[in-house]
């Protein structure tokens, strides 16, 4: 404590932890991320003229109407006609939008009117009905009379399920002539549907477009033998994860086969037996080549993943990841492997440069073709572009339009202060109040202050981004100080409050030192896993190439001890299940080598369970770390379905046996149930400093809460489970409960708050325990008497009530109604220290209303109003 240089006033600030007391199945009390505990969307609230997240176009040939399927949206947008189509227009309708525009999920809605997110593929028949690939409901809806009808509503009919209503993989069987799972790209032709079925890896052709109904059957598959198979392979005959199809004039079938990066093209598609194989190749030399690139650098001939396809007459057109669009002039007649005739989006056939311009791309382009127009759905710039004349076209020609944009330059934000996109990580700064999310999907670490915490809150800080609108992975450039690449785990050293990100697009584990005042943008303070901030070395990844020094692209989680020891949970992946350590982290050069590995026998090794079975010095997906205040590691260790837990671990030997395990009852054993003695694929873990520990139990949908962790014996019981209203039940439903996979977690000890990170639903929950306070450390602030605050305020059930007192003493800490009735005493003559205290007033069986919370103390009084809102 430091020395009182005035007698005016005490130097005192109590920092104080407290034991958390839990129910189980308890409710959140806010989210972030979301304005509602019922919303899941990935970004701010759709504006009509913007496109959020494109994933197919499609143009009917009658009008020239314009469908661009919106997957972060959820809906296809009817737009006019270039012709008719001036800046500023809106679309004039939208088909699949949730019912509830705020949540932006199906999930407890009609599952008839709505497409899940990520929706991938549309197409328009010459009747004007509208054919859309609703991915992750594993069918193909359809709407009648498309391109006239004044109201969208629900959907006419769907294939792949027995009704508007279901939407199991393959109906809840295997592949067969009436199933579908996870469909992508769509085409029609004379009055043909042809389905790509990437789950299944098939192309299915359905006859009769316009007089299709739910449930009809495919007459006839490519890339299979028959409709009950669903394997992938490489050959002539065969897929691997097919996403788009085209057709030219003469019937020819063009697919994009992606993870084989090449197109296979069958002749006269419609009068192919099942399983033909195909009579042509682009993007590979033969039949048995799948490199990307062609194994090479960016050329004319070979190509990244192939989203988009498209063909007009005899002109395919190719979309690809190399930030381009390829140009084949007579596509049926090339030899395979052929080199492209042209490109857009880059200059020449050897760039693969992203930008925002009317001549250039980011990422692969979406692709449909009408009346000589090329029309381009940029997906990364979130707009799409059409090229007239585009066969003409020299390489590198600028686009001539552009929609969903105001200019060729602009990027439309879909992102602010207040939403969250697959957020991987929660960490908290106690001491300076500061809550930090990784908000991964944004490329983005977001920072909040603590004392405005509520439903919905603006964070006050980015890093990663130069302001809360824009979204792109390193800032749309390289890699650099100030950029970020789907950053994942986080973690806070709980004294000096330096910020550690792991950048897993980076491969790389990143520092910001004084993160809690560093303004948005700021630069990180070091690196480690890279030698320095602009190189991305992925030599982490590969068995043969681990060392010291490298980082994987799957690492997963970090934490810090309170003696700046650094561990970090390296690899989900199957080459790569160690832990690593830096010892007083934070002096490390840049890219300096790790001091010591767990779950490995030394450095260069990284395969799953040392590449045999569980036991108490293996690791097989580490998916979560914790270090609590006495210098245990708590480790979930994912695909053994554990908890291991190492003592004073910044002194264990490298591949050290752990010593304890919970989640099991014994280090040999990955047994699976819901019971409170297991757990399914572990991901999020955090520790308070009373020792509490808390683990997301993903695969049964819960939180579990061990009391007192370190001194449970190995195989106890966990004591309280959270979303859950019991152990043994899985229950989902999105609202105030975390019975989703918990992949983050991060705790209070200040203030019994647990938050917890929903990657898959784009949220961040809090939860307040009950608390008692157990423990006072000095720090240093100015102390007076004040009832400082109520937070939240408004509040339902549950509010702190933050106070300060200028001397130690006895309080009393009421709460009445408006009439005067006293409805709770929070303190009664207990005695506090002098500096800030705090308790919980929870207002559980009390009704809506104003609530005057009063503090005593001596001769002194203060009172504050809070007010509770059911």
């Amino acid at each position: 404590m430091l020395k009182v240089l005035s007698v005016s006033f005490l130097v005192i600030f109590n920092s104080f932890s407290v034991y958390a007391q839990w129910v189980n199945g308890q409710a959140a009390d806010a989210v972030l991320g979301q304005m509602t505990y019922s919303s899941t969307r990935p970004a701010m609230a759709p504006v009509p003229d913007r496109i959020g997240e494109p994933r197919g176009v499609a143009i009917d040939k009658k009008t020239g109407k314009i469908f661009i399927l919106d997957g972060l949206y959820q809906r296809v947008a009817r737009w006019p006609s270039v012709e008719n189509y001036v800046s500023g227009t809106q679309p004039e309708l939208f088909f699949g939008e949730p019912i509830d525009p705020v949540s932006g999920t199906n999930i407890g809605g009609p599952l008839n009117a709505t497409l899940a997110p990520s929706a991938s593929g549309v197409a328009i028949d010459s009747t004007g009905r509208l054919f859309v690939s609703d991915t992750f409901n594993h069918r193909v809806l359809f709407w009648d009379q498309a391109v006239t009808r004044e109201t969208a509503g629900p959907a006419d009919g769907v294939l792949g399920q027995p009704d508007l209503f279901s939407n199991s993989r393959n109906r809840g069987t295997g592949p067969q002539a009436w199933t579908l799972a996870q469909p992508r790209g769509l085409q029609v032709e004379k009055d043909r549907l042809w389905v790509v079925d990437q789950g299944n890896n098939r192309v299915l052709r359905f006859d009769g477009s316009s007089s299709l109904t739910t449930g009809d059957t495919a007459v006839a598959v490519l890339g299979q033998t028959g409709f009950t198979i669903g394997s992938s392979a490489l050959s002539a005959s065969r897929f691997n994860s097919p996403w788009y199809a085209a057709l030219d004039s003469s019937g020819n079938l063009f697919v994009a086969d992606m993870n084989n990066y090449r197109i296979l093209r069958f002749d006269n598609a419609a009068g192919k037996s099942n399983g033909a194989p195909a009579d042509g190749i682009l993007g590979q030399s033969n039949f048995e080549a799948n490199q990307k690139n062609r194994g090479g650098s960016v050329s004319a001939s070979g190509f990244d993943f192939v989203f988009g396809l498209t063909a007009e007459n005899q002109t395919l057109w190719v979309g690809e990841n190399n930030n381009r669009i390829l140009r084949f002039d007579l596509a049926a007649g090339k030899a395979n492997g052929a080199d492209a005739d042209g490109v857009l989006g880059q200059p020449d056939f050897t760039s693969s440069k992203p930008g925002l311009s009317a001549s250039s791309l980011r990422g692969s382009g979406y692709l449909a073709a009408a009346g000589g127009r090329l029309f381009v759905l940029d997906f990364g710039n979130r707009r799409l572009l059409w090229f007239n004349q585009a066969a003409s076209k020299v390489n590198g020609a600028g686009a001539d339009g552009v929609l969903g944009a105001p200019d060729m330059e602009s990027l439309p934000a879909i992102q602010g202060p207040s939403s969250l996109r697959s957020p991987g990580g929660v960490a908290i700064d106690t001491l300076r109040k500061k809550v930090y999310i990784s908000d991964s999907g944004n490329n983005r670490v977001l920072r909040f202050d603590m004392n405005s915490l509520m439903t919905g809150a603006e964070a006050e800080a980015v890093f990663g981004q130069a302001s809360f609108s824009v979204d792109l992975a390193n800032r749309g450039g390289d890699p650099a100080a100030n950029t970020l690449s789907f950053p994942y785990g986080i973690a806070v050293d709980p004294l000096s409050g330096r910020l550690w990100v792991i950048d897993r697009g980076n491969a790389r584990l990143l520092r910001f030192d004084q993160a809690w005042e560093k303004p948005s943008g700021s630069p990180a303070d070091g690196v480690l896993g890279q030698p320095d901030f602009t190189t991305v070395n992925l030599a982490g990844n590969s068995a043969g190439t681990l060392s010291a020094s490298t980082i994987s692209t799957t690492a997963i989680a970090v934490a810090v001890d309170k003696y700046g020891t650094v561990f970090l949970a390296d690899g989900t992946s199957t080459t790569v299940s160690r832990i690593l350590r830096w010892n007083q982290a934070h002096l490390k050069e840049s890219g300096a080598p790790a001091d010591g590995v767990l779950g490995q026998a030394d450095f260069t090794s990284g395969s799953r369970n040392r590449g045999g079975s569980a036991n108490a010095n293996t690791l097989s997906s580490p998916n979560g770390i914790a270090v609590d205040s006495v210098g245990t590691l708590w480790v979930s260790d994912g695909l053994n379905n554990r908890i291991l837990w190492f003592t004073n671990a910044s002194a264990k030997a490298d591949g050290s046996d752990a010593d304890g395990v919970l989640g099991q009852n014994s280090f040999t054993t990955t047994v699976t149930s819901g019971n409170a003695n297991n757990v399914l694929t572990p991901v999020g873990i955090a520790v308070d400093d009373n020792g509490n520990l808390y683990i997301g139990d993903t695969g049964n949908r819960r939180v579990m809460v061990w009391y007192d962790a370190g001194e449970k014996p190995s195989g106890a019981s966990a004591d309280r489970v959270l979303g859950q209203a019991a152990f043994g039940q899985i229950f989902e439903e999105v609202g105030q409960a975390v019975n989703f996979p918990a992949t983050g977690l991060a705790v209070n000890s200040q203030t019994g708050e647990l938050f917890v990170s929903i990657l898959s639903q784009n949220r961040v929950l809090r939860l307040t325990g009950s608390s008692v306070l157990t423990s006072v450390q000095d720090v240093t602030e100015p102390a007076s008497f004040r009832l400082l605050s109520a937070y939240p305020n408004p509040f339902n059930p549950t509010s702190r009530i933050r106070f300060s007192l200028d001397r130690p003493g006895e309080i009393r800490l009421d709460v009445f109604d408006l009439t005067g009735k006293r409805v709770a005493v929070l303190a009664d003559n207990q005695r506090f220290p002098a500096g800030e205290s705090q308790l919980f007033f929870n207002a559980t069986g009390l009704s809506s209303g104003v609530y005057l919370i009063r503090l005593l103390s001596g001769n002194q009084s203060e009172t504050i109003r809070a007010v509770l809102i059911r």
